[in-house]
């Protein structure tokens, strides 16, 4: 209707509907359908907030080819179903656990010295003021209704070297931790205060502070060992676990947050599959990486965060006061957010159908669950407690989270909606129906796709497998089905071999006439075998590829005597800018002739038997291992950064990077944000209550943070990038902020980080690469820099800006560094 507005604002539309669209909608198109009440699904205001159980309806074609035959000769459905779920109201009596793993690499890398102290002294003092810490966090997470008196805390410790060192653990219960014991403990525990000793003694809490002081005397007592396996660590908290906490406390709601501390990279086994089993296994919710010290694998350690669904943490040394480092009060803040979580469990069912078998009267499920598919989703083990049918549990969800359940039915669709109960931490969730988005051919391949695989890795988030009933016979039936009433292939190319792939104009392929598998060649067989092996008679390996200023004609193998010819590739515009002139263009003159500089001449000499200039195995000399330089560039693709380009490209594309650094430099169309700070997660209010206000973030005393103009964090997203940048060194043109760098948050691929602290810096390495080659570029530029090269030290900023200014872009300047013919 149209209503008179507020005044001065003038008309306006009010409509109301009771009802939403199954598909998103245009509002005018919405209101306008006759039939509003038709197929859509009904919505009152009046309901509560509650979880939800929408079924998934193929269109009546679709669900005729969704139909399987079941072994005891029943016809059964394949469908979806989309749960939502809610955080149901905690009641007085519920018990929940929460665990905190603390796994610490004590490697004998760890025995290395970090300022004036050991890293793993200093590893021991970070770990027992984190758990101090959390300790005095305690009065105050119950006084806000976060904890109640009947939770549990566990605390888990596992120190690894390539084996586990030791194994420890404190369980706590909430109701012994009021303020003032806790207050007593600290005083005890951290000055071995007497008095507050005979408290918790007279108080009765004498057994919970000899735990305690246990646990920090075992902490403190921890030495570097031996080498590195993340493996060890990861399944021995996992092992520690499931001891401790999953088989006493199987029904209770539980959560858990992992602290990774290491000085390195993992140098034995696959890490990242024992991680993964330790998140699955365990019920982390979030974790976090600290790496320290000179050692630390950035790849690993970020890896290793995103499987724990957090972040990494890494520096070359500790804070001086990490109660006042941003790291410390952002792993606190994480540890408190992931106590505020809801763990809910998930059970599925619809009743029991009957059936009639020569010994008499059978029961079967209405409804089997086969996968979930949802972030931490997992099976447990079903509930048994009905006599003729079992209900399906699922835990790993929190509170809010959706998942989807992939559901075999021995009802009909319109009865399963009816009789499908999906109850959510004790709350039934209202079952609706819902057009299957899925149609034709795709929502078959889903299905097949989902069968043939090892139910891990299914679209963006991970699917789990109900291997009490989904065995290898009925995934195998169900597969079979599938692929000939839907005509597709299984993943497995099971049902080829029976004949479905072949119709009656084509046949399958046989054997005989299959090409056979590629192989690919192996760095090993590339070191030893013949470098020349692929290229053109009369060409030698194109070894001459150095920094993209450098190109030209490359230097392969030495063949009796003699070099060969081969076209040399320009390297990445980040080593023009940072790498020296070529080592190999001042050595002496290779044998057989030819010049001093690697690259810029054709080889002479007799060549080998089989024409000039090829090297073959016969006529090579007797190497001395390790492999010549040479070969190994020649097998790591001189490690080139991007498309393969020429000297002449490469180097054109240089000179306009710099450019573009020294315009963006003398620019001030982005000044220094006034009072600026990196923008960090929220930080969860309690932290201020345990750690105190947070302090500003640190400069250089007396300077100010640097602002690099025209440069975006290929992270974050900040622009103008404040501070140090950092720029990848295996790939072009991505830069990341610092903190981005400290917390392990990289582009994909990206690595090799190089700090660039100014524009000036950056220009100076710059210059210094032109300084070295401008000649060769420029050959009839003389006046550029003259015969006595500028200080490039004592130069200011604007001296480094018009100096790149002055070099020239036309590409018809440049000498042809590769001749032609």
């Amino acid at each position: 209707e149209l209503a008179t507005g507020m005044a001065g604002l003038g008309p306006t539309w009010h409509f109301e509907r009771g009802s939403l669209p199954p598909t998103p909608a245009m509002v005018l198109t919405w209101i306008s359908v006759p039939n509003a009440l038709d197929g859509w699904e009904q919505v009152s205001e009046a309901l509560p907030a509650a979880p939800r159980a929408i079924l998934l309806k193929p269109e009546s074609e679709d669900l005729q080819w969704l139909g399987v035959t079941l072994p005891t000769r029943q016809s059964g459905h394949l469908l979806r179903c989309r749960i939502e779920t809610e955080a149901p109201p905690r009641a007085a009596d519920s018990i929940r656990v929460h665990t905190d793993i603390i796994i610490s690499d004590a490697s004998g890398s760890t025995g290395m010295f970090c300022d004036s102290e050991a890293v793993r002294t200093c590893f021991n003092k970070y770990a027992e003021l984190r758990m101090l810490k959390r300790l005095e966090a305690i009065p105050k997470l119950r006084d806000a209704g976060v904890l109640l008196d009947c939770d549990i805390w566990c605390q888990i410790f596992v120190i690894f070297d390539h084996g586990v060192r030791n194994e420890f653990g404190i369980e706590t219960k909430i109701a012994d931790l009021d303020t003032a014991t806790v207050m007593n403990l600290l005083n005890a525990l951290a000055s071995s205060n007497a008095v507050a000793e005979g408290t918790l003694q007279q108080t009765g809490k004498g057994e919970l502070y000899s735990r305690w002081r246990q646990a920090l005397a075992t902490l403190r007592g921890v030495t570097p060992g031996g080498m590195t396996s993340f493996v060890q660590g990861a399944l021995g908290a996992k092992n520690l676990y499931v001891a401790e906490v999953l088989c006493k406390y199987r029904d209770k709601a539980c959560t858990t947050y992992v602290n990774f501390d290491t000085d390195g990279g993992n140098n034995s086994g696959d890490c990242y599959e024992a991680v993964q089993v330790l998140v699955d296994t365990a019920d982390v919710v979030q974790g976090h990486v600290t790496g320290i010290g000179a050692w630390v694998d950035q790849d690993c350690a970020s890896r290793v965060a995103r499987l724990l669904k957090g972040t990494a943490s890494l520096s070359l040394s500790f804070p001086k006061h990490a109660e006042a480092d941003h790291l410390f009060r952002q792993d606190l803040s994480r540890w408190i957010t992931t106590l505020r979580t809801t763990p809910v469990s998930v059970k599925v069912s619809a009743g029991v159908v009957c059936w009639r078998a020569r010994q008499g009267e059978s029961f079967e499920n209405a409804v089997d669950t086969l996968f979930a598919s949802g972030s931490g989703i997992k099976f447990d083990h079903p509930d048994v407690s009905e006599p003729t049918y079992t209900r399906a549990v699922l835990r790993g969800l929190q509170a809010g989270d959706s998942a989807i359940l992939y559901l075999l039915s021995r009802k009909p669709v319109e009865l399963l909606a009816a009789d499908l109960s999906i109850d959510v931490e004790g709350v039934p969730a209202r079952v609706s129906v819902a057009p299957e988005p899925l149609k034709g051919i795709a929502l078959g391949h889903h299905w097949l796709s989902l069968l043939g695989s090892d139910g891990v890795t299914i679209g963006a988030q991970g699917a789990a497998t109900n291997q009490s009933i989904l065995c290898t016979r009925l995934k195998q039936r169900l597969e079979d089905d599938l692929s000939f009433t839907w005509h597709l292939p299984t993943k497995s190319g099971s049902t080829a071999v029976v004949g479905r792939a072949k119709t009656e104009r084509r046949r399958p392929v046989s054997k005989e006439q299959q090409p056979k598998e590629p192989e690919v060649p192996r760095v090993g067989e590339a070191l030893s075998g013949p470098i020349s092996k692929g290229l053109p008679k009369g060409k030698g390996a194109p070894v001459g590829k150095g920094p993209p200023m450098a190109g030209g004609k490359g230097i392969g193998p030495p063949g009796n005597g003699g070099l060969s010819k081969g076209p040399g590739k320009g390297g990445p515009p980040a080593f023009a800018a940072t790498a020296p002139p070529a080592f190999a263009a001042r050595g002496p003159p290779p044998p057989g002739g030819g010049p001093p500089m690697a690259g810029m001449g054709r080889g002479k000499g007799p060549g080998s038997k089989k024409g000039p200039g090829v090297w073959t195995p016969e006529s090579a000399p007797k190497q001395i291992k390790p492999a010549l330089p040479s070969q190994l560039l020649c097998s790591f693709g001189h490690m080139r950064v991007g498309a393969a380009e020429s000297p002449k490209e490469a180097a054109l594309r240089a000179v306009l990077a710099i450019k573009y650094l020294a315009e963006q430099a003398g620019t001030s169309a982005f000044p220094m944000p006034k009072g600026h700070q990196i923008v960090q997660p929220a930080e969860d209010p309690l932290v201020g209550m345990v750690l105190g206000s947070a302090a500003p973030p640190l400069t250089a005393a007396g300077t100010a943070a640097a602002v690099h103009n025209g440069y975006w964090c290929d992270s974050s997203g900040e622009h103008p990038i404040v501070g140090v940048r950092f720029k990848a060194t295996n790939m072009i043109d991505v830069d990341i902020t610092e903190a981005c760098r400290r917390q392990g948050n990289f582009p994909r691929g990206a690595g090799g980080w190089q700090a660039v602290p100014d524009a000036a810096w950056a220009l100076r390495v710059a210059l210094t690469a032109v300084l070295d080659w401008w000649q060769l570029l420029w050959p009839t530029r003389i006046d550029l820099f003259g015969p006595t090269p500028p200080d490039l030290v004592g130069l200011p900023l604007a001296g480094l800006v018009q100096a790149v200014q002055r070099l020239p872009v036309e590409e018809h300047r440049f000498r042809q560094l590769v001749p032609t013919g």
